[in-house]
C-alpha cells in the first residue's frame, strides 16, 4: 500500500517541477508569439544585412541579363486558408524562357532569399523559413 503512494506522487511532483520551469521560461506562456517575432525580425535583419553584398550582385547579374524586374512573387496557398505572396530572385524572361544564372541560384538556393524580407512583414517565420 505504502508502495503505491509513492509510485502515484512521484509523476505529479515530476511534472509540478517542469510546469514552474516551463512558466519561467520567456519562451513560454503569454510572452512567446511577440517574443517569437522579435527573434524573427532580429534574425532576418542581420541575415539580409550579412547577405546584401551577394543579394546585390545577384540583383544586377539578372537585372543585366533581362533588363526587368528582378523580383518576382509567387503565390503561396496556407493550410488554413487565404494566400501569401512570396519573394523570389526572377529567373525567367519575359518570354519564358529561363536565365543564364538560373542553375546557379537553384543550386545555392540563393533565388528564395528574398523571402527575409516577407520574414520582416510577418507574413512567415524564421521557423517556416525554407530555400
Amino acid at each position: 500500500m505504502q508502495d503505491e503512494r509513492l509510485i502515484s506522487r512521484r509523476p505529479r511532483q515530476g511534472l509540478d517541477a517542469q510546469m514552474r520551469r516551463q512558466s519561467a521560461s520567456p519562451f513560454h506562456g503569454p510572452f512567446r508569439p511577440s517574443l517569437k517575432r522579435v527573434l524573427d525580425i532580429l534574425g532576418a535583419a542581420v541575415l539580409l544585412l550579412f547577405l546584401a553584398p551577394a543579394l546585390g550582385l545577384v540583383a544586377l547579374l539578372i537585372l543585366a541579363e533581362t533588363g526587368g524586374p528582378v523580383l518576382a512573387t509567387r503565390r503561396h496557398f496556407r493550410l488554413g486558408g487565404g494566400s501569401i505572396y512570396l519573394f523570389e530572385f526572377r529567373t525567367t524572361t519575359a518570354d519564358g524562357s529561363i536565365t543564364r544564372i538560373d542553375d546557379v541560384l537553384h543550386t545555392t538556393r540563393i533565388d528564395g532569399l528574398p523571402r527575409l524580407f516577407n520574414v520582416l512583414r510577418g507574413e512567415i517565420s524564421l521557423a517556416d523559413f525554407t530555400l
